[in-house]
């Protein structure tokens, strides 16, 4: 691959919304952090077709298996009903089945998987920077497909199509659900996969109905959910009282909110509004916040239409990391830049 400048890439046009996706919003940094393997999933829903994002943290313990296709060649479009025969195999089992697409938009890729019948959660990888942080050759009429396998322990590791099935017999083993599904009625179903990979919010309805059921089964199925959303929620919150104790109020501040977010629907502590609002008036919440809406700006002017849009966007992430590269936003407008710069 040629290697451009980034203000090259600027002023070609290279630089679009996708390629900021995959650095993603200030709660989605917090969840993936500094991953020693290198990658972490798309946090902007524009990059996903079938799905909401899911990120590393919610997949800990499972195991993700990530085919990387190329849409064009009649070959490719021929393989999915032997994958999704073998993702039926695994429908019951801690696993996670995605499509990866790098390089084309995604309202095309969603149409191509709509064609196919394919319901897996996708990535439209529209820059192909998640392709190239699982390590995986450009996708091409001439490499139509590639398989990465995230173990429960979030290594990768390699495969192909054919050997997929013989690679995943090697790891499931380790993988486990967070909530056994054993004794989850087929009314909660729903309500237990939206558990099962975070997605809280979207679960508190139905839960709420479901623990004032007159039916035996469904009551505690309801109350078998909400004992796990209750204490990863306590836990959480018992982290960011922790931070905040020792001083360490971005971080609790972070949590905090992060908290009021994932378990909007569920009874939190009273206390938690006021809280956020006093942590909001520190020096140091205030200075990471005014850096994150920077980051935004910039990112934003980044994936503009104008020339000297772009530019301007660069020229602020160069300012942000270098004026405040002790906040989180100015160390994730460096890593931006770093890898605008091995493009």
């Amino acid at each position: 691959m040629t290697h451009r400048s980034p203000i090259r890439l600027l002023l070609a046009g290279g630089l679009c919304a996708a390629t900021l996706a995959a650095f993603g919003s200030s709660t989605a940094i917090a969840q993936e952090g500094n991953s020693a393997t290198g990658f972490r999933f798309p946090a902007n829903p524009g990059s996903w077709v079938n799905s909401q994002p899911f990120t590393r943290k919610q997949l800990e313990g499972k195991v993700a298996v990530m085919v990387f296709f190329e849409e064009g060649r009649p070959k490719c479009t021929g393989m999915w009903p032997g994958l999704q025969a073998v993702a039926s195999k695994y429908q019951d089992k801690p696993v996670l089945f995605l499509a990866v697409n790098s390089g084309t938009p995604r309202f095309e890729v969603q149409s191509y998987l709509k064609k196919n019948r394919v319901t897996w959660p996708a990535i439209a990888d529209l820059d192909r920077s998640f392709e190239r942080s699982c390590g995986v050759p450009p996708v091409t009429l001439k490499n139509i497909y590639q398989v990465r396998i995230m173990k429960p322990d979030g290594k990768l590791i390699s495969s192909s199509p054919t050997r997929m099935e013989q690679a995943l017999g090697g790891v499931i083993g380790a993988a486990k659900w967070n909530v056994d599904p054993v004794g989850i009625p087929a009314s909660l179903k729903t309500a237990w996969f939206q558990v099962e990979f975070g997605n809280f919010t979207r679960a508190a309805t139905a839960l709420k109905k479901a623990g004032k059921s007159r039916k035996p089964e469904t009551k505690q199925g309801a109350r078998k959910l909400l004992d796990y959303v209750e204490g990863k929620m306590n836990k959480q919150i018992e982290a960011a009282k922790a931070a905040e104790s020792d001083g360490k109020v971005w971080q609790a501040y972070r949590d905090y909110s992060d908290a009021a977010i994932r378990f909007k629907g569920y009874e939190l502590p009273r206390d938690i509004a006021a809280t956020v609002k006093k942590l909001r008036t520190d020096k140091a919440v205030k200075a990471e916040l005014t850096a994150l809406r920077i980051l935004a700006a910039a990112r934003k002017k980044l994936g503009g239409k104008s020339v000297s849009a772009r530019k301007a966007g660069f020229r602020t992430l160069e300012r942000l990391a270098d004026k405040q590269s002790d906040t989180q936003a100015g160390q994730e407008a460096q890593r931006l830049i770093d890898a605008l710069n091995k493009q």
